[in-house]
């Protein structure tokens, strides 16, 4: 736990902090540990100084979004901010697979059709550009049938159990939806999946005793 607030410290990722917080919040709250939640807040406060920077960034956003400049024809319009990078990026690949919107252009193919030549940065939009409307589909029976699967299982579980699950679910959501996301990275993939079979492990454990 340590190293992990050591490596979210040093890189700053917004998402990644977001994402620590508000599993720490859930699990606490759920868990009616409210002196560990205060100790949460606090340290949220005293780092806030460190990171602030990175937030305020993104005070020109809304400015951004409401006057539709990610939809700027010159690609090399300059950004304020990562934020802003995404939306543009993200808004050109869609637009590039809403040219082929049935099957989209096969696996591995945003680095190549976009002008960065990077990846989308966003798992949802990458399924759609590369594999379409069927590959959506079948996107979400698979996060469906794994959301499914948890809830079967998290019953089973104690408070702090189901805190960090739920905590684990919005943190893969916005993973997905922010950044690389945990099916684009082996180690991203295995880690989920390990963490899958705990819950499962314990559940069954918990139904046996009961």
């Amino acid at each position: 736990m340590f190293l992990f607030v050591v490596a979210l410290f040093i890189t700053k990722a917004r998402t990644a902090w977001i994402s620590f917080i508000l599993l720490l919040v859930i699990a606490s709250s759920l868990a009616k540990k409210y002196i560990f939640l205060l100790v949460v807040l606090s340290l949220v406060v005293l780092l806030l100084p460190f990171y602030v920077d990175r937030f305020i960034e993104l005070q020109g956003v809304i400015d951004y979004i409401l006057e539709g400049k990610y939809a700027a024809e010159d690609h090399t319009y300059v950004v304020s901010n990562a934020f802003e990078w995404r939306l543009l990026h993200w808004y050109r690949l869609v637009m590039t697979g809403l040219e082929q919107p049935i099957l989209g252009y096969g696996p591995g193919m945003v680095e190549q059709l976009n002008i960065f030549g990077l990846t989308a940065h966003n798992s949802f939009i990458e399924i759609f550009v590369e594999q379409g409307i069927v590959g959506m589909i079948a996107f979400f029976c698979l996060i469906g049938s794994i959301w499914v699967y948890l809830a079967q299982h998290v019953i089973y579980l104690d408070s702090v159990g189901q805190g960090l699950v739920i905590g684990m679910c919005i943190a893969v959501v916005l993973a997905m939806t922010f950044g690389q996301g945990v099916f684009n990275q082996t180690h991203n993939m295995q880690m989920f999946m390990l963490s899958l079979a705990v819950v499962r492990t314990l559940a069954k454990q918990k139904a046996n005793v009961n």
